[in-house]
Order: structure tokens, then sequence, then C-alpha cells
């Protein structure tokens, strides 16, 4: 997706401010393709909440085998709390299934309430072991928070974001704009 002509002010300050000695030598060089090339690349630190993540990634952070009370557990749980927190259990992965079809393939975690829901279902599950519970996504769902960021490219973080941080450590923008500079918005912004 190509910026926008009212972008290109935006872009162009950051063209020229930009101190990277690599950047800058292609600056200098006037080389608008090189440019481009070096804001399409991932920022070595920031993440961004990915706007389709997909679900396989979430579910191959999450150990399947703690949604599993041990059976000796289930077999000496006759009490109304034990009934209880198996139905807990059962909720959350009836809600992750459900959001699993309603989504597709894919997940916005740009949406705060999407990353709730997953983390939700991923995290305090109980085991049937008293009040005992279990993680499957990671203390606080942090490995399937994990999943759902990505790289943000550095032509991406020119027009800012702002911070959303889920799972107590898992920290990415949510961007303004998303895409990749071309050599052509660097050329235009560049003249505008």
């Amino acid at each position: 997706m190509s910026i926008s002509p009212e972008q290109r002010p935006t872009l162009k300050a950051a063209i020229l401010a930009e101190t990277d000695p690599t950047f800058v030598a292609l600056r200098q060089a006037n080389n608008e393709e090189g440019m481009a090339a070096w804001y399409r690349q991932a920022h070595p630190t920031i993440k961004a909440w990915d706007k389709a993540a997909p679900w396989r990634r979430v579910f191959n952070a999450i150990d399947p085998s703690k949604y599993t009370p041990a059976t000796n557990n289930i077999n000496t749980a006759t009490d109304a709390t034990a009934t209880k927190q198996l139905l807990f259990v059962l909720v959350k992965l009836t809600v992750q299934q459900n959001m699993l079809l309603a989504f597709g393939p894919t997940i916005d975690a740009r949406d705060s309430g999407n990353v709730d829901g997953v983390l939700d279902t991923v995290s305090a599950v109980y085991t049937l072991s008293g009040t005992t519970t279990a993680a499957p996504g990671g203390v606080g769902g942090v490995l399937a928070a994990q999943q759902l960021v990505r790289p943000a490219l550095r032509g991406e973080l020119v027009f800012g974001g702002s911070d959303m941080t889920k799972a107590t450590s898992v920290v990415g923008k949510i961007l303004t704009w998303e895409g990749e500079i071309t050599a052509q918005d660097i050329s235009d912004a560049l003249r505008s």
C-alpha cells in the first residue's frame, strides 16, 4: 500500500533526519530504491501487533496437555467445586474453538479484545487438584502473546503508532500505517 500525499511530508522529514550510516550513504547517492529497501527491513527490536496473525503459530505455542486434568484428579474429584473447575476448563476450550471458527485462519491482534480473549483461554486453567491452575500458553499467556506480534518495518515506524503491552511483557505497536515503502514513495516524498 503506497503512502498518501498527506503522508509524504512525514516521510520526507524522516528521510532527511535519518542518521544511520548505511541510509545516509544511500541518501547522499540519491539511491531511492536503496532507501526504499532500507525502509522495508524489519526493525531489530520493535514489534507490531499482527493484523493477520496465523492461528497455527498460537496453537503451536500452547501445551495442550495442560488442558487435560490427570485421571486420578478427575476420579477423586466428586465435589461441586471440582465439577465447576472442569466446566471452567471446557468453557475456555469452547471459547477458543469459537474464536478460531469466527476469525478463520488468522486473528487481528491489533484489537486488544481479541488478544485478551486468546490469553484468557490459555492461562489459569484448573488442574482439578485443589485450586491449582496451569498455563497452557505460558505464564499469563506470554507464549501465545509472542505469536501475535511481528517485526515492525522501519518504514512503518516512520508514521508512528501506540504501544500495547499484553501478558505483562509482550510489547508491540499498533501501527498508524502498515505496508512497504516503495522507491516511488521515496521519490514523491523528496519532491513534495
